[in-house]
Formats: C-alpha cells, sequence, structure tokens
C-alpha cells in the first residue's frame, strides 16, 4: 500500500422495484460499511494477496455455494474453500486480542473497543467481538461475529452484502468501485440519528456544522501486537442533517486507509 494512500469508494446503487424492506434501516447502513471495507481492500493491495482477495470476491458472488452460514449465538460464516491466509489478516492490519489452540485449531479472538473520553455507560456492551478459526495450513476458516452486532445485521443481510461485494465492479487505476444491482443497497432507507444512538450508544464526540451534525465514534483493536497507537484506532464519523436528521454521509479512519461513502443525494 503506497504510503498515506486514502482510498475513496464509490458505490453506484442500481434501484430495483423489490428492494429488501424488511432490513431495518442501521442494516442496511452497515452493510455499505462492510461493502465498502471489503472493496477497499481490493484497491489497495496487489500481487499474491491481490489474487487472493479476487477469489474470495469471486465466491462471495455465490455464498451459499462457498460458504455455511450459523446464526446461533452470532454468526458464523465457515468458508468451504478457504482462500485468505492469517498473514493476510495481518497485512489488513487485524492481528488478536488473544490466540489460543482449541482441538488442534489455531483460534484468534480480536476486541474492538468502543472507547469513550470518560465513563458514562457499560461501553464494553458496544465492543465487537470477532473470532477466526484457521486451518491446519493456516488459512482462514471461519469467522464469528459477536451477537450484539450480528442482531443488528443478521444472516440474510450479511449474505446479500456478500453477493453485492462479488458483483461489484473493480477499477484499480481509477480507484474506484461500482455496484449495480445489489438488493441490499437498492431503495435504501438510512439511518437517522436517534438510529445510531440507540444502536451504536453514546458517541465519542460530536461536532457541530451549519447545516448538520456528527457522531463521532472510536473503537480500539485491543491486540498483543506493539505498534504506534494510530495503527489500532478505528474513526467513524455519522454526518446527520440538522432538520430531518437524516444520514448525510459515513467517513471511516481505518488501519489501511479512509473509506467515504455519501447518502446525500440518495431517495429514502
Amino acid at each position: 500500500m503506497s504510503k498515506g494512500f486514502k482510498p475513496i469508494i464509490v458505490l453506484r446503487h442500481s434501484h430495483s422495484a423489490s428492494g429488501e424492506h424488511n432490513m431495518t434501516r442501521v442494516t442496511k447502513i452497515l452493510a455499505n460499511c462492510t461493502l465498502a471495507f471489503c472493496l477497499a481492500c481490493l484497491l489497495i493491495f496487489s500481487g499474491c494477496v491481490w489474487l487472493r482477495l479476487l477469489e474470495l470476491k469471486k465466491q462471495c458472488a455465490n455464498p451459499e455455494e462457498y460458504f455455511d452460514f450459523s446464526d446461533t449465538r452470532g454468526l458464523t460464516i465457515s468458508a468451504k474453500k478457504p482462500v485468505l491466509f492469517q498473514k493476510d489478516l495481518r497485512r489488513l492490519g487485524l492481528s488478536p486480542t488473544s490466540t489460543a489452540v482449541i482441538n488442534g485449531e489455531t483460534v484468534w479472538k480480536l476486541v474492538f473497543q468502543k472507547i469513550l473520553p470518560f465513563e458514562k455507560e457499560a461501553a464494553s456492551d458496544f465492543n465487537l467481538i470477532l473470532t477466526f478459526r484457521f486451518t491446519d495450513n493456516n488459512k482462514v476458516r471461519s469467522v464469528h461475529i459477536s451477537e450484539n452486532y450480528s442482531s443488528i445485521m443478521p444472516k440474510q443481510s450479511v449474505i446479500a452484502t456478500m453477493r453485492s461485494i462479488g458483483g461489484a465492479g473493480i477499477d484499480k487505476r481509477k480507484k474506484e468501485a461500482s455496484v449495480q444491482g445489489a438488493g441490499t443497497l437498492a431503495n435504501l432507507r438510512l439511518a437517522y440519528r436517534a438510529d445510531a444512538l440507540r444502536m451504536l450508544g453514546m458517541p465519542y464526540a460530536t461536532e457541530k456544522k451549519p447545516n448538520a451534525n456528527v457522531l463521532i465514534y472510536k473503537y480500539m483493536l485491543d491486540t498483543v501486537i506493539v505498534r504506534k497507537k494510530k495503527a489500532h484506532e478505528y474513526w467513524v464519523r455519522l454526518t446527520y442533517d440538522n432538520r430531518t436528521e437524516r444520514l448525510l454521509s459515513v467517513r471511516s479512519e481505518l488501519p489501511i486507509g479512509t473509506i467515504e461513502i455519501n447518502y446525500a443525494d440518495d431517495p429514502l
């Protein structure tokens, strides 16, 4: 990845008359953020990592063929034909909070701690926990998403998002990704400020603009790997219209770069 590179993901939504109205507004926002992160990885990396990510993208086009899904006490996604290696996760800036060997299987637990400037609520209730299991040759066998976040973005939403990733057009030269005919993204009904406060809790900070206000959330990857502090920081900025309190944009500042999604012109 080139120094200082900040990928901007362009999601071109193709609106379908049969959009998934049963999905909650917050679920759709999380689906878009998940999609943008995965596409950013494809835009940034090259060489063998690029080829493995590209193969994973192809598998995502047919998720039920290549993955098993279990939504008992969270959501577990298991690869039938594992592609990514443990070292690829490290290249993506992911390192474990703790490791263990269970029944001969290497297990990584990653805890993304929600950070508050002062203790006003049980921030740990809003931590995101990912658990990775690996094959004997260190390929990613499965990932488990903690129940507090899998309840926001349930199994069918994840499957729809994976299809969107599989069908996305990638232009590495322009650093651009496009999505056509993705049911998850069609007829997008965007989240409102009250939704974010209810689902994500109190923000780390707020910011006022002339016609908008911003909720700023901070997460820290709790890891044994010693790096510069910012290498473990994840910032999410949700900008809302002052009058309607409707979401205008999401900006995620990640170790791999910055992802921005603009919703201002999307229909409700």
